[in-house]
Order: C-alpha cells, then structure tokens, then sequence
C-alpha cells in the first residue's frame, strides 16, 4: 500500500497546519545554521594563533631594570692651594690630559726673584767649595747643603701655584680664568676619567636580593655616541631608603669600559637592564597563557580542555620558564583569566 505523499503538501494544509509548517522549518533552519556557527566558532578559536600556542623549549633572561645618571670614574675636584692671580690657564673643557699636567698657573709674584737668589746663593756655595781647602770643606758642604734646601724650598713653594691633573682623563670643566683672583681652596677645575664610566641607580627592595657583585649590566645612554654599553655590577649600597609611599629602594653602582672615541659626558641619563638569571633549552610560555590560580589550560587531541597546575621558573617580562606542569608540544589556550598572575 503506498503513503499518500500529496498530504505532505501544504497546499493541502489547512490556513493552521501551513502556519505550524513554516514555523517547524523556520526553526529547524535556526537550529541548523546555530549549531553549524557554534562549530565553526569552536574551531576557530583553536585555529586563532592569537589565543592558541603551542608548548616550545627556548632560552630566557630575567633582568632588573631602572634609570640613573652616569659620571667618569675618578671626577675630582680641583682646589686652589694658594691665594692669588690666575696666570694662564693650559687646557679647556674637552681637553685630554695626563697626571701632573697643570691646568691652571697662578702668578707667582716675588716668588721668582726669591728663586732667582736662591739659585744664586746655591751656585757661589758651589764655588766656595770647590775651591775650599780641606780643612774647610767641612764647613763649605754644610754651606752647599744649605742653599740646596733653600732653593728646593722655594721650587716646592712654585708647585703649588700649580694646579695639576692627579688622573689619566678628560677635563670635563674650568671654574677660572686668567686674571681672576682666587681663594685658596676655591674650585679652579673639575677632571676625571675618559675611558671609564659609572652609573648608579636604585633597586626596589622586591629585587635586591637579585643582584651581585661581578653581573652584567646592559647600559643605554640615548644622547652619548655610542648609545649602548656593556658594564658590571660593582657595589651594592644596602643601607635602604625608604620614599614617602613606603617602598624601600638600594643604591646599586655600575662601571664600564668607553670604546675610543666615545662621546659621553657627566651627568648624561641611562637605562640600566642587569641580568639575574639566564637558562637556555627550557620550556618556555607567554606569561599571559598563564592563568591568575596558576595554572596553564591545555588542550587534548580530541579538543578538550584541561587547567594544569604548572610551576613557573624565572620571567622576563613576556615569557616565564616552566619547570613543570607542561611539555614540549603540549597545546594550550588563553583564556580571560590568562595573564594576570603575579
């Protein structure tokens, strides 16, 4: 016996059962196209290498980061050691020098005919003994040794109407200029070191216990030629100090080498990268795949989702080191709560 298909047709439906038809297709069609998107969906978001990263092994370095300003090891400050008239002044700001070369010459004055006889005085002692009889050159040697302290004396006096470099270096300023009256003790020049340099900077106290003596330091100075530099942790100031919002910073001190040619000045502005660990072939994860309970969602090959507990390593900011919890090839998603561990 065959089905009367033709009962199938809504032209043979009554006004009610078209308008129950349209409604069943209409919905079927809805649930249809819905289900279709929500799979569609699903597997665009696993196919969206936004949100979807897959386990690697790699290198990472965690490092301590600050600002401070620079200055040439060795910045001294020279004084005047006599009060007087600048004479002549040798060497200007830039200029390269060596120890015991003067920078400034104050006038000496009468000090010059005071050496004048004293060299005089030395040469006839000289002569008195040359000639003394030698029952007398007891006495004369006594005399000779005498104008010889005399005339030492006065030269000692002249050094110190010279103010001189005590370092190898640069001089990075002249507070004087010829003619000018001075003080002794007044600041006449400033030199220092033109092939070495320091920065010091302050660590907050969340990182101290990372650094040491003898670590690295990257350094950039964004005004010096060359910009960047290369240098070592050389003190630690552990007497804290605590700002008025509570957090107690150290002072950390850094040297390093200029190339030649180097142009970079006192007081120039620098930012300091120290690192505190380093690890190579480890597994190695963006930090914001990791989630704020600590743990890391994986994905299995049939697609499902798994939060792991992972134990995380060292950081750099971007990425975290994984000691545990999570293989290479292992896949895994972001999700909301991704990347706001501390």
């Amino acid at each position: 016996m065959k089905a009367n298909l033709s009962k199938l047709n809504p032209k043979n439906f009554t006004k009610r059962a078209k308008i129950i038809f349209w409604i069943v297709i209409v919905v079927g069609i809805i649930l249809i196209a819905a289900l279709i998107y929500g799979i569609y969906a699903s597997m665009n978001s696993l196919e969206n290498t936004d949100n979807v990263y897959t386990v690697a092994t790699g290198d990472i370095t965690q490092e301590v980061t600050g600002s401070g300003t620079c200055s040439p090891v060795d910045l001294t400050t020279l004084k005047a050691t006599v009060t007087g008239q600048v004479d002549y002044v040798n060497y200007n700001a830039g200029s390269l020098v060596g120890p015991g070369d003067t920078i400034v010459h104050f006038k000496t004055g009468e000090l010059d005919y005071t050496l004048q006889k004293a060299q005089l005085a030395y040469d006839q002692a000289q002569i008195e003994y040359d000639n003394a009889p030698d029952d007398e050159r007891n006495l004369a040697d006594i005399a000779l040794e005498t104008a010889q302290a005399e005339v030492d004396n006065v030269n000692s006096t002249f050094a110190m109407y010279n103010v001189s470099s005590p370092v190898s270096g640069m001089v990075y300023q002249v507070l004087v200029t010829p003619d000018q009256y001075v003080a002794a003790g007044e600041d006449v020049a400033i030199v220092g070191s033109n092939s070495q340099y320091e920065v010091t900077f302050k660590v907050d106290e969340n990182y101290i216990n990372q650094i040491a003596v003898g670590q690295t330091a990257n350094i950039t100075i964004s005004s010096a030629q060359p910009t960047q530099f290369q240098g070592k942790v050389i003190e630690l100031n552990l007497v804290g100090d605590t700002s008025t919002t509570g957090i107690t910073t150290y002072e950390v001190k850094i040297s390093f080498d200029l190339p030649e040619n180097a142009k970079i000045y006192d007081g120039m502005n620098a930012n300091i990268s120290i690192i505190v660990a380093q690890k190579n072939g480890v597994v190695v994860v963006p930090e914001n795949y990791v989630n704020s309970d600590g743990t890391v969602t994986v994905v299995d090959q049939e697609g499902n989702t798994n939060n792991v507990s992972v134990h995380i390593g060292i950081s750099d900011n971007n990425n975290v080191e994984i000691v545990s919890g999570l293989k290479a090839g292992d896949v895994i998603i972001r999700t909301t709560t991704s990347g706001s561990s501390d």
